[in-house]
């Protein structure tokens, strides 16, 4: 499970960035 555990927090990490991503766009829209 060596290339699981990097995959699993590139993905987590990547999940992250979109999230953040809408939430900048959400509140941009908001304004």
């Amino acid at each position: 499970d060596c290339v699981g555990k990097p995959y699993q927090l590139a993905k987590a990490v990547g999940e992250g960035q979109i999230a953040a991503l809408h939430a900048v766009e959400y509140l941009a829209k908001k304004r």
